[in-house]
């Protein structure tokens, strides 16, 4: 995909060209407290972030600091969880996706996703402690089940609950680590 990687101590970059798809292995898409990734790419450009493959579950956790250049998507076949604390600052969002996406074609053409896989595989969760979760810019989510709780966004918010099952569950944006504010809207 022509990126390129620089780690050092608590902090990593990956440098990409736009629309670039990074293959994580098995446990390595883990940003813990206290760690920095950043991802370079260009100016509206879009990098895709594939947790997991066809034939091995793996869950993306994000209790860090991600920052971007551009926009960030997290596509996992497990769960997605942005912790307690975790810090976004995007200059186009951060896009976290559990619904299987049939091929790479879309994201290479568009820079986007289709979300048109079938059901979402596992649930995300952003929040839930008692530090605030803040965004700088915009998120999405799209997963089966969505728990959003202490959350700070600056731009829009989007989420979808993706399966027959979770179709009549109602969207929480509070709960016991404090409420959610969304500077911009909620769809």
């Amino acid at each position: 995909s022509g990126a390129s990687w620089f780690g050092s101590g608590t902090t990593g970059t990956v440098t990409a060209p736009d629309r670039a798809i990074l293959q994580w292995n098995s446990g390595t898409f883990n940003i813990a407290t206290g760690e920095t990734f950043s991802f370079l790419v260009p100016s509206g450009g879009a990098v895709l972030n594939k947790v997991g493959n066809s034939t091995a579950t793996d869950n993306a956790v994000l209790n860090g600091t991600l920052s971007s250049t551009g926009r960030v998507f997290v596509l996992a076949n497990g769960t997605i969880s942005v912790g307690n604390g975790a810090q976004i600052n995007t200059a186009g969002g951060l896009f976290l996706s559990t619904v299987p996406e049939q091929s790479d074609f879309t994201f290479t053409t568009t820079g986007s996703l289709g979300y048109n896989g079938g059901d979402a595989k596992g649930n995300i969760t952003i929040g839930g402690g008692a530090t605030s979760v803040a965004v700088v810019g915009s998120i999405g989510a799209w997963g089966n089940v969505v728990t959003v709780n202490n959350v700070s966004v600056s731009g829009d918010m989007i989420v979808n609950m993706g399966t027959a099952a979770s179709a009549n569950q109602a969207l929480s944006v509070a709960g016991p680590g404090g409420n959610t504010t969304i500077a911009g809207n909620l769809t």
